[in-house]
């Protein structure tokens, strides 16, 4: 490293780690913690460890000095120091540190060994790290039996992955990624894609709210189209447009924080900054890439199929009579909507509808670039915003109410999947779901007594058909129901909501209600 500011910097923030490492050392020595701890620490990180017990130790510290972000992949990480101990306990601990901060996520995989068995068990009944397990064709059936176990605690843990979509969509638009590295995939955050210790990822850098735009596109332009499909495509298009408009201001954030925003911590730590002596948002990272969240894609959708039917196809209501019994949410409108198919019931005119927008849309971000270099790509996480995110969208015809939440994933509306599991993931299935490399959330609930029978074939057709992502919630409704009435009475109810888990008791009510209103299978 050439002597100058840059090299200078680096020294210094080492200089200011080793000092918080000796305060640790004091702290822990005045509180009488256990002295293998004192003396790890006393050891590592400064050199390699020479058992797990110290990789724990230096792994706890960094994740520590890095501000308590993401974990990292424990089972790959940690292997080369494994002698064959049970280290379920120590796992639990770290986890523990994890769900306190309330800090981010943990991958597994693609390549499995005892650890990442060890990794799963020790997640029971805790909420975080969100455990990302990748799932190839050939995942050992202990590895199934640990999930199907630790998922079943209603703990949400871990959420599957489709390796072999993730690695081939990855080869396909980030063909600069190579295959030796694809082998550290990860998910920051709740689920935004990205390579462990090689990559800068805008984590959810924006959003966009396609509920939002359909609300105002259809009160103004209903009754300027003649047809269905030009209505459609004239949305498809306004949605472009924002979509492009939320890219180019993106940018100039991007830039600004280019120059002006360091990340000295992340710079040290992510590969290939120092060899650049570059700083980690100014292009030091070896991959970079932005994520941009979207929201209420599957209320348009199922909206879409109202005013096709209602509108366009049996004429019943004229644009304005439609959109005046829609704002007044007059009893005989609202049943006339609700009898329309919707999404997650595998209906083909429904599914083409989802097809069209999700392509347009999502094609949308591949045509524009992100500073420091990459691309950007949309994400389905809407952890606990999608409540936040309909407060300001009135009445909608897929049956919301004004200011009511949006859909929180890829499934279905809460609780209108009324035709089984698989026509959900079939449903799910005809999104362009290989677009949203930034991850597609899926939520579904299968009930305790039906997850070893279900979990498996489900999802493995599910991946067969493209998908990318599912995340379970075991909860019963008689559970939740109960968990209203004697919160004191599960604490450690922990359910899936949007890219991650969360407590149940966290929940707003609003969004509690969402929870149990989804289908149990």
């Amino acid at each position: 490293l050439q002597a100058g500011d840059f090299r200078d910097a680096m020294l210094r923030l080492l200089d200011g780690i080793e000092v918080y490492r000796k305060r640790c050392i004091a702290h822990l020595e005045t509180v009488g913690a256990p002295q293998a701890l004192i003396d790890a620490l006393k050891y590592v990180p400064n050199h390699t460890p020479r058992n797990i017990y110290e990789a724990l130790v230096a792994w706890n510290f960094v994740y520590y000095v890095d501000g308590c972000d993401d974990i990292g992949g424990l089972d790959r990480g940690l292997y080369p120091y494994w002698r064959g101990e049970d280290i379920r306990d120590y796992l639990r601990e770290m986890y523990r540190h994890v769900d306190i901060n309330d800090a981010w996520s943990l991958p597994l995989g693609p390549h499995y060994n005892e650890l990442t068995v060890q990794c799963i068990d020790a997640a029971h009944n805790i909420r975080r790290p969100n455990i990302q397990l990748l799932v190839t064709k050939d995942m050992p059936e202990e590895v199934w039996q640990a999930a199907y176990a630790s998922i079943g605690t209603s703990c949400g843990q871990p959420a599957l992955y489709n390796w072999d979509a993730y690695k081939r969509e990855i080869n396909n638009r980030l063909p600069q990624v190579t295959d030796e590295d694809l082998q550290f995939l990860a998910f920051g955050g709740c689920t935004e894609t990205m390579i462990e210790g090689l990559s800068n990822v805008g984590s959810d850098d924006a959003g966009i709210n396609t509920a939002l735009i359909f609300d105002e596109f259809l009160r103004t332009n209903l009754d300027k189209f003649d047809t269905f499909d030009a209505f459609l495509e004239a949305y498809a298009v306004e949605a472009e447009c924002v979509v492009a408009s939320v890219c180019e201001n993106l940018e100039e954030h991007r830039k600004s924080r280019a120059m002006f925003r360091p990340q000295p911590i992340r710079t040290l730590f992510i590969d290939d900054c120092i060899d650049r002596m570059k700083d980690f948002n100014a292009g030091g990272a070896r991959y970079n890439w932005s994520v941009i969240n979207v929201a209420g894609l599957i209320n348009v959708i199922d909206s879409m199929q109202v005013v096709k039917t209602l509108v366009y196809e049996e004429k019943r209501y004229t644009a304005a009579q439609f959109l005046e019994k829609l704002d007044a949410q007059e009893p005989q409108f609202l049943a006339d909507c609700a009898r329309q198919p919707k999404h997650g019931n595998d209906n083909a005119s429904v599914n083409a509808i989802a097809s069209i927008l999700s392509e347009r849309i999502f094609s949308e971000f591949e045509r524009h670039t992100c500073t420091p270099g990459g691309r950007y790509f949309p994400v389905s996480n809407q952890f606990t915003t999608y409540e936040y995110a309909g407060m300001g969208v009135r009445a909608t015809p897929d049956g919301r109410a004004n200011g009511e939440p949006l859909c929180d994933s890829c499934g279905a509306i809460h609780g209108r999947d009324t035709h089984g599991p698989t026509a959900l993931l079939s449903s799910v299935a005809s999104l362009r779901l290989d677009l949203v490399l930034g991850t597609p959330i899926t939520n579904i609930r299968i009930s305790k007594r039906n997850l070893p029978i279900a979990l498996k074939p489900l999802t493995e057709g599910f991946f067969r058909m493209n998908g990318m992502q599912l995340q379970v919630t075991c909860a019963s409704k008689e559970e939740l129901l109960d968990a209203l009435e004697h919160p004191e009475q599960h604490e450690s109810l922990v359910v899936r909501i949007g890219g991650f888990s969360e407590y149940f008791n966290r929940l707003s009510p609003t969004l509690k209600q969402s929870v149990i209103d989804r289908a149990e299978y």
